[in-house]
């Protein structure tokens, strides 16, 4: 009796240590949850995090996007992939995805609607600010699950494997073999006839799950989603999250089932014995087939569903953004033509100098190599598209026109096309006089055709740039050549940047001034970066040479 007694109070204490370790772990769970959600409140990426690019464009590859704002050689001028990284702390994939084809495009009134709504909502009230991202934690990040695919394409892209009453039955193969046997060749049979419905079973299982593997992740992605959707629709009564409620009820049906597909797998032994109990059972087969009849035909509403969840966690995002930005504002539209900023810094420039400008017409910019040409009209560029993207701009006030930005920068020779620098430079700028013939533009030229000699290249870019003039768009180029501060002074406004030159070192203040620039140090930095005297000479009596000649 004291045996048992033992016996029982040990087992006692040993279900009592399980209990309280399940319930501390837990707990522990619970609350790196939290402080991992709250811990991404008004803060940066993490510079650890990385971003898988191929799987992030998945949704604008397929997405039928109307109003680009940035075609690709634009967001290449502009390292807007850089860009995206900066703001980028979506919490799951659909987020990333959506926001990245965010990006690229401009709200739509009724987006920007709700995008100014959400913003506030969550701005002031923090606790669903955490409901909601802890929900879009637990939806995670997923890449290359194919769902953006398969919501733009349907679902009927998917794998067809039959219907799914056809794997409830084979479930009762090796009972039916087994009872065959067993009427033929008694007990002996059974076991035989069990096993070879075991093994056909697991033949079979084999077969068809290399056939669907990647569906079935796809699938199950897809099933986290609206598992995610039913737990948003229950975070606030606001109208936004009560539409998360209508998206779901077409998928209500399989509510359960959806919960458990949808639910992480811990990897403990448990669920490696799952795996081989699904072999057996054609769970995971069962369930591809059923989940592939519910989503079929219903392709809008998957789409709707994503949509609306990666518009929510695009805007926690962009919270963030402006959280943990020095400086930022809400853009203000005009519609008058230009735009006019103060305090305006690029967003990837750590502790940048801010500038004020009104630019109300074409602008010539010049200044000496690193004054800060390129970064300051990079920064106009880049926040002409944040502001129309993401209500977003990095400055004290950004007041704008609506309009397509477009580049001409970074320009590559194509080897692959068999264009040379000049040549891919003409197409480059060919595409800027199209756009700009058909819709209002905001144009930035960084060293307009600078691939050629220097008589064609002045009298090339006078003619292309008042083209440009001639247009309802606005033209801001940046130039080391003075003789276009002269040619153009009648079409463009001429600003500059300039430096402080010591016998030691060349400084700059990256402020923008009036007038065209007439300094120059391109010699004077051979010299700081410890070129030979002999060739610091030369160069500087070359310099003169020309000068006398061309003056």
């Amino acid at each position: 009796m004291e045996d048992l007694i033992l016996a029982l109070v040990a087992a006692l204490f040993i279900a009592t240590v399980i209990v309280v370790v399940l319930i501390t772990s837990a707990c522990a769970n619970k609350n790196k949850l939290e402080s991992d959600v709250r811990g991404s409140f008004d803060n940066p990426p993490d510079s650890k995090r990385a971003n898988e690019f191929e799987s992030i464009t998945e949704y604008y590859r397929y997405a039928e996007i109307d109003s680009i704002n940035a075609d690709a050689i634009t967001w290449d001028d502009l390292d807007m992939d850089e860009v995206f990284d900066r703001i980028n702390t979506c919490e799951s994939s659909v987020g990333e995805e959506y926001l990245y084809a965010l990006l690229h495009r401009q709200l739509t009134s009724d987006e920007e609607a709700d995008f100014k709504h959400l913003l506030d909502l969550l701005g002031s009230d923090e606790n669903l600010r955490f409901e909601t991202c802890k929900a879009l934690h637990n939806l995670g990040i997923c890449n290359y699950n194919s769902v953006a695919k398969s919501c733009l394409r349907g679902a009927e892209g998917m794998e067809y494997i039959g219907k799914s009453q056809m794997y409830m039955a084979l479930i009762f193969l090796p009972v039916a073999a087994g009872l065959l046997g067993f009427l033929i060749t008694s007990g002996i049979g059974a076991v035989i006839g069990a096993l070879a419905g075991i093994i056909a079973n697991i033949a079979i299982y084999c077969k068809i799950n290399l056939r669907v593997e990647r569906h079935l992740g796809m699938m199950k992605y897809l099933c986290r989603i609206m598992f995610c959707v039913q737990k948003l629709g229950k975070a606030s009564d606001d109208n936004y999250y009560a539409e998360f409620g209508k998206l779901y009820q077409p998928f209500s049906s399989a509510s359960r089932l959806l919960a458990k597909i949808g639910k992480e797998s811990s990897g403990d032994l448990a669920d490696i014995a799952e795996t081989y109990l699904k072999m057996f059972t054609f769970r995971d087969m069962y369930t591809y087939a059923y989940l592939r009849e519910l989503f079929t035909g219903k392709q809008d509403e998957i789409n709707r569903v994503y949509k609306h969840i990666g518009f929510l966690d695009s805007a926690c995002a962009v919270l963030n953004f402006r959280g943990s930005s020095e400086i930022w504002c809400v853009p203000e539209f005009t519609g008058e033509k230009g735009m006019t900023f103060k305090s305006l810094v690029h967003p990837l420039i750590e502790k940048p100098v801010a500038n004020d400008f009104d630019i109300t017409g074409n602008i010539l910019v010049t200044g000496s190599n690193a004054s800060g040409k390129s970064s300051f009209v990079k920064a106009a560029a880049i926040n002409a598209i944040l502001a129309q993207s993401i209500l977003t701009c990095t400055a004290e006030q950004f007041r704008l026109r609506r309009c397509k930005v477009v580049t001409s920068m970074a320009v590559r020779d194509d080897i692959c096309a068999g264009d040379s620098y000049f040549v891919a430079e003409i197409k480059s700028m060919k595409r800027i006089v199209e756009q700009i013939r058909t819709e209002y533009c905001f144009c930035v030229i960084d060293e307009i055709l600078k691939g050629t000699n220097t008589i064609e290249r002045i009298a090339a870019s006078v003619s292309v740039l008042k083209e440009m003039a001639e247009t309802e768009s606005i033209c801001v180029a940046a130039t080391h050549d003075i003789e276009l501060t002269v040619m153009l002074e009648d079409c463009y406004r001429n600003v500059h940047f300039e430096e402080t030159v010591t016998d030691d070192d060349v400084t700059f203040d990256y402020k923008i001034k009036e007038g065209a620039a007439r300094t120059r140090n391109a010699i004077k930095l051979l010299k700081v970066n410890g070129f030979p005297k002999s060739v610091i000479s030369a160069a500087e009596r070359l310099a003169e040479q020309l000068s006398v000649e061309r003056s």
